[in-house]
Formats: structure tokens, sequence, C-alpha cells
């Protein structure tokens, strides 16, 4: 089981991952508003996929909270990718990669928060949903 708060805590003092320099605040705007997509992604079957998935919002709460449920933390940066891989749950794990590069129509579903403008977050998640999948995007 990941300890979520460690993970809030690193997140907020590694630099580079979250302009948030308050734990409290890292809860509720990273933490809390990732969980209340629960729903979104719950009924979907196959893997859900976190594009852009920086500190591991939504993609690190989301996979603790589904235990059941395979994720994918898809992220371009190295630095970003080994925070990933120290606090992603055992049902997550980190590709380091571009979502361009990634196979198609693999994901149940695909997540990206304040990865791009709407338009631009849906070219680089549509391709990796699977007919009958989801995109959820959250604009910056």
């Amino acid at each position: 089981m990941v300890d979520l708060e460690a993970w809030l805590r690193a997140l907020v003092a590694t630099p580079g991952l979250t302009s948030l320099a308050d734990v409290e605040e890292a809860r509720r705007v990273l933490l809390e508003d990732s969980l209340r997509g629960l729903e979104l992604v719950a009924p979907e079957e196959g893997p859900v996929v976190d594009v852009g998935s920086g500190g591991g919002a939504p993609g690190i709460p989301l996979a603790a909270a589904l235990p059941e449920r395979e994720f994918v933390l898809l992220e371009s940066v190295q630095r970003k990718c080994a925070f990933l891989r120290r606090y992603a749950p055992p049902n997550a794990r980190v590709i380091c990669g571009r979502a361009e590069e990634q196979g198609v129509d693999w994901a149940g579903c695909a997540l990206a928060k304040a990865l791009a403008p709407p338009p631009v977050a849906a070219e680089w998640c549509l391709p990796l949903v699977r007919p009958g999948g989801a995109a959820v995007l959250c604009p910056k």
C-alpha cells in the first residue's frame, strides 16, 4: 500500500514537481481533487493511463484507491519518472516516454491533469484509448 502522506510531503519538497508549497494545500488540490475522479474511471475496463503524470496526480491517488485496476504513469521527463517509481502503488507502472510514442487502442481510460489545453491534451490522449474507453481531461 502506498503512503499518500509521504507522497504528498515528498511532492511538495521536491523542486519542479508542483508550485504548491504547503502540504495541506497539496492534499486539497492534488489528492482530494484526484479522488473526485473515481467515478469517472471505476466503471471502465482495461488500464488507466495518467498522461504527463508529473508528480503523480491524479494517477497515484486513483491507483491507491482502485488497487484492482492497472495504472500506467506516463511521463517524458526522466527525473519525474524516478520520483514516480519511488511512490507508485503496486498496481501502477511507470513508463518514461511520450504519449505519441506509445501504442494505440490499449487503455480503458486516459487521464490528463494540467497537461495542455484541452484540444492538445485530447490529441495526445485519445489515440491511447481503445474504442468504448474514455479520456478525462482537466485543463491547466
